[in-house]
């Protein structure tokens, strides 16, 4: 860096010379001082409002920069603060989704179903009414302002006809019985699935809705309380309808020890039988002499 005096010389054929000079000068370079920048407040990132930022600079010989002052706003952003809610639904009934957001200036929305916009509903209010078959699917929201974008939680809707099942009588067994149930479904599902909860061991409904159960002998004086199902796979609505099955305790007898006699003397006692369920019992004997 610094001045420096250049002579410039031009001579003809003859010998005639004429001379210029000019003075060249090399800046000294600039130094970056980007790191030595240092600002005197600060941005809480989590905080929205507006917060004044000033710069300044010094070089290393002291000399300051003029400062510069900037307004850094922060804003928030989509917060979904209630989630939309599917459910099941009947036929021709009806159904509100909506959500609660907030965030900073104005909030724009755009349902969808099963991933696809619908048309006009840009509200965070989504009716359903009379609803059909058709207005079953994944229903969601997708929320925007000037920070972010957010989608919301799938809202999941089934329609279809409405089933009832009939009540089922409770039952009363023995074992060695077989239990035969035929359970009484109406509505008109289109995919429709049986199923039983609490039901004891080895017994089953069938696709027609058809209970059936062998009672075995370790089922004695049990009873249970057993729910029949009928579902919908393809609405995902499910009705039940509970029963009790008891099964009758088995006369027992108390221990009969072994008799003797000796011949033309009389022997007497008295064989005790024992049931919880009927204290009118029968007593029969075989095999006397």
């Amino acid at each position: 860096a610094g001045d420096y005096t250049l002579t410039f010389t031009a001579t003809d054929a003859a010998g005639n010379a004429t001379t210029a000079t000019r003075v060249v000068t090399v800046p000294t370079l600039v130094a970056n001082l980007t790191s030595s920048i240092v600002a005197t407040s600060s941005v809480n990132e989590n905080n929205a409002g507006s917060y004044q930022v000033q710069y300044n600079v010094s070089d290393s010989s002291g000399n300051a920069a003029t400062t510069v002052s900037r307004t850094v706003e922060v804003r928030d952003p989509v917060n979904i603060t209630v989630q939309p809610i599917g459910g099941t639904l009947g036929l021709g009934s009806s159904v509100n989704l909506w959500v609660l957001a907030s965030g900073h200036g104005t909030l724009s929305y755009q349902w969808k179903k099963d991933a696809v916009a619908i048309t006009g509903e840009t509200s965070n209010l989504l009716s359903l009414a009379d609803v059909t078959a058709t207005d079953s699917g994944v229903y969601s929201v997708t929320i925007q302002n000037s920070v972010s974008t957010v989608d919301s939680a799938d809202a999941i809707i089934s329609a279809g006809e409405q089933m009832v099942l009939g009540n089922i009588a409770s039952q009363f067994v023995k074992t060695g019985d077989s239990l035969s149930v035929a359970v009484q479904l109406s509505g008109k599902p289109t995919n429709l699935k049986y199923a039983l909860s609490g039901a004891p061991d080895g017994m089953s409904i069938s696709s027609a809705g058809l209970i059936s159960w062998a009672v075995g002998s370790e089922h004695d004086g049990n009873s249970y309380n057993v729910r029949a199902l009928a579902i919908d796979e393809d609405t995902v609505m499910a009705v039940g309808r509970g029963f009790t099955v008891t099964v009758n305790h088995n006369p027992k007898w108390e221990v009969i020890a072994a008799q003797s006699v000796k011949e033309q003397n009389l022997l007497a006692f008295a064989p005790v039988a024992i049931d919880l369920d009927d204290t009118n019992l029968s007593l029969v004997a075989s095999g006397l002499p």
